[in-house]
């Protein structure tokens, strides 16, 4: 029973990571194949923050702040995942 407990674990952990990773390959296809053409997002709320120096400057893994938003925000919410699925206390 505990080495099924650990395979469920691992499982979960696996996808988490997974996703994570395969959204990456789709935002890394679309930066450098396909852009896609967005609304203006200036003025909004959405625009002010994905242009901010936040996503501009300190964290620019993309050239387009849309993406470098995306990306922090499934790396905050896939990530912790993905480690508490696998360090995670489970009493099933």
């Amino acid at each position: 029973m505990k080495k099924e407990n650990q395979h469920v674990r691992f499982i979960g952990f696996i996808t988490a990571l997974g996703t994570f990773l395969i959204t990456q390959l789709v935002l890394i296809f679309f930066s450098n194949v396909w852009s896609p053409n967005f609304r203006d997002l200036d003025g909004t709320l959405f625009g002010r923050i994905a242009n901010s120096s936040l996503f501009t400057e300190w964290f620019a893994p993309y050239d387009m702040p849309l993406y470098n938003m995306l990306t922090a925000f499934f790396a905050i919410t896939l990530i912790p995942s993905a480690l508490l699925s696998l360090f995670g206390k489970k009493d099933r």
